[in-house]
């Protein structure tokens, strides 16, 4: 299972992000609801989706770095990774209650991420 060595334990049923099946969702993250858009265009998949939960900051980043290291995205810079003609972009937000939201955005090369 490519999930090996990812560091800490890893669940025996795995959690995914909504709308992105191959990367895995960091335990202590939930999706929001509503909070997943997926299109399909000529260019690639555009995929937006929100997770909240309470999850220290530096945990995501460890984790989202190395795991997306694993399954072949290349870090470009802080939160920004690309591979085969996508760009992955991650954002961290702070919420009330010592939650965080963590934004994840897939599009094609061609396409402008925000």
């Amino acid at each position: 299972m490519l999930l090996a060595g990812l560091g800490g334990s890893t669940p025996a049923a795995a959690q995914f992000v909504p709308g992105i099946a191959e990367l895995p969702m960091l335990e202590g993250l939930k999706p929001e609801p509503d909070g997943t858009v997926v299109f399909d265009t000529p260019e690639g998949r555009i995929v937006t989706t929100s997770l909240t939960g309470a999850v220290d900051e530096k945990a995501v980043r460890d984790f989202y770095g190395a795991t997306l290291a694993q399954l072949g995205w290349r870090k470009l810079a802080a939160g920004h990774f690309r591979r085969e003609g996508e760009n992955l972009l991650l954002s961290i937000s702070p919420l009330p209650g010592n939650l965080i939201r963590l934004g994840i955005r897939v599009a094609p090369i061609s396409r402008r991420l925000p």
